[in-house]
């Protein structure tokens, strides 16, 4: 009986001394990230301009992107994070190229995601990938815009579901911090906007937006 107590006495401490060399990689389970870069938007189809246009295509110049997240490791390899931010980009041709006028595209994410990693303490590189879903809130500003001898200005948000995938890679700068850059998918559902009090005035497909930041995290 003896012999027994010593050997389960043996595997408890080997275990406790197991599980408080590995506290350090797991005891910071809270996190804060946050990026900042630049976008590009895909065209997208322009389906209504306060009637229907087949064929017709919004082009966009390259934007900026700015977010910020705040999640929780719930295990070494895995963490979720919500997610907002800012996206923006102006529109370069609207149509066949016959629009006169400025406007913009402006998107607002509200993410859920769910974050694969590989952060140990022997490693000093943060390899990850990801993806999310959840709302976009979608704003469309029109400054004197006449297409198809119809005038439009003001502008408009809407709300519709938003997905999207993610990777990147971080170099520690000590335990807490770390600093790197990450390439952003996101693609929303078709939008439509009122104005002028005409309910779905405006109208365009899927939008696609690719992000590219720079990014900072803190552990907690």
């Amino acid at each position: 009986m003896g012999k027994n107590i010593r050997s389960t006495s043996w595997i408890s401490g080997s275990l406790f001394c197991l599980t408080m060399a590995a506290a350090p990689a797991f005891s910071q389970n809270f996190y804060f990230n946050a990026d900042a870069g630049g976008t590009i938007a895909k065209d997208v189809n322009l389906r209504s301009f306060f009637g229907a246009t087949p064929g017709e295509k919004v082009k966009f110049d390259p934007g900026v992107r700015f977010g910020a997240a705040g999640g929780y490791n719930f295990c070494p390899i895995g963490g979720i994070e919500f997610e907002t931010g800012f996206m923006h980009n102006t529109v370069r041709r609207l149509g066949s190229g016959t629009g006169n006028g400025d406007a913009e595209l402006s998107h607002v994410p509200l993410m859920a995601n769910l974050v694969l990693r590989y952060d140990q303490g022997n490693c000093p590189v943060i390899p990850y990938i990801g993806a999310g879903a959840g709302g976009d809130i979608s704003v469309v500003n029109l400054d004197h815009v006449t297409f198809n001898s119809v005038f439009a200005d003001g502008s408009d948000a809407t709300i519709q579901f938003a997905w999207q995938a993610f990777g990147g890679l971080r170099y520690k700068l000590n335990d807490k911090m770390s600093v790197g850059a990450s390439y952003k998918y996101y693609r929303t559902d078709p939008a439509s906007w009122e104005f002028a009090g005409v309910k779905d005035g405006i109208q365009i497909g899927r939008s696609e937006v690719h992000g590219f930041m720079v990014e900072f995290n803190m552990k907690f």
